[in-house]
């Protein structure tokens, strides 16, 4: 099974997978996957720096992420060129790893708009209530509440992402409580596939 694992940033997607890790799944962090392309695919690289300018290079030749961010954060356009880059390229990864009766689980801010949702069985969306969240990202990424709340304008609402999922885990309790949520789910769909077979 591939479960699609979705939720806007500081809603504890990380925390779902490791358990997801813990029960045997392999996991694609499309985060990382995209961090990891950026750097040495020398295509998306030579994209990148085609579309955003030399400005965006550091002294060691790395993309400057933070500088990216703050582009495509404040010009909806440039996200959608630079999405339109990388996507393509993140998807070929997961397609050419992914192998016949395994677990997998994709993890993705953003798994609705793009053509990972094709691939996936089960969309589990991880939703944390706001006040949280922004306790979260303040505390982990050291980031103002100005430049979070940013961010979070620039994804899907809630109800957007519980309407469109198959599942939807409430991740502003404790990390039990998680995971108990999780595996009635997974001992769910285990039940409805012992069932059809």
């Amino acid at each position: 099974m591939i479960i699609g694992l979705t939720g806007e940033i500081g809603n504890g997607k990380s925390t779902v997978t490791d358990i997801l890790k813990e029960y045997g799944y392999q996991a694609f962090i499309c985060d990382d996957i995209a961090n990891d392309i950026m750097m040495n695919n020398t295509k998306v690289y030579e994209d990148i720096i085609q579309l955003f300018g030399n400005e965006i290079i550091r002294e060691d030749l790395a993309l400057d992420k933070r500088k990216i961010s703050d582009i495509v954060y404040k010009d909806e356009e440039m996200l959608i060129k630079l999405n339109k880059i990388i996507h393509p390229a993140v998807i070929d990864f997961i397609k050419n790893n992914l192998k016949p009766d395994n677990n997998y689980v994709i993890e993705s801010a953003i798994l609705f708009d793009t053509d990972l949702i094709l691939l996936c069985d089960k969309i589990i969306y991880v939703y944390t209530n706001y006040e949280e969240r922004l306790k979260r990202l303040s505390e982990s990424r050291n980031l103002s509440e100005e430049k979070i709340k940013e961010i979070l304008s620039n994804q899907m609402e809630s109800e957007d992402f519980k309407e469109k999922s198959d599942y939807v885990i409430d991740n502003s309790f404790s990390p039990s409580d998680t995971k108990e949520q999780l595996k009635k789910i997974l001992d769910q769909e285990n039940n409805l596939c012992d069932w059809i077979r």
